[in-house]
């Protein structure tokens, strides 16, 4: 499984604990993330470098604390693409990988938008219902359509 792979399965259960727990993200960062952190930044010196600028430890630290400044902003976003349909009654596993999603494509340039997508859609498949597949591919993607009309992404593809 490719690393970044990994690494967002990581985050995603991160954010998880967070969004279940609702304790400051540092905390909940150092519990749950801080041994794989503090193991990539010990191997960046012998690592090849990475086809991305930014190093794994880097993306993983930017993802998580992205997702927990911005939640709200892109919780708001997904809550204007459901019609008819409370946001509470989204699983929290589904909110969390939508909203790292939406933190990649709009933060994270260099990462396509199809991969972007795709990586989150596997990763849903794993965690969630075989119906959430659809339901978040839905969200996420009307989103990212309206987010590169308006300019907010411009992203590589």
């Amino acid at each position: 499984m490719p690393k970044r792979r990994l690494i967002r399965e990581k985050v995603l259960q991160c954010v998880y604990a967070w969004i279940m727990t609702n304790d400051d993200p540092r905390i909940v960062f150092d519990k749950v993330l801080s041994k794989s952190y503090k193991k990539l930044l010990n191997n960046l010196e012998t690592q090849p470098l990475h086809k991305f600028p930014e190093n794994d430890a880097q993306f993983m630290h930017d993802l998580f604390f992205g997702v927990t400044r911005n939640y709200d902003n892109y919780l708001s976003e997904i809550k204007n693409k459901v019609e008819n349909w409370d946001i509470s009654r989204i699983a929290p596993v589904d909110k969390a990988a939508m909203v790292m999603a939406l933190c990649e494509l709009e933060n994270f340039p260099n990462i396509p938008i199809k991969v972007t997508i795709n990586e989150y859609l596997d990763i849903i498949k794993n965690f969630s219902t075989p119906k959430s597949t659809m339901f978040v591919n839905g969200i996420i993607d009307a989103i990212h359509i309206e987010w590169a009309k308006s300019g907010k992404i411009k992203k590589v593809d």
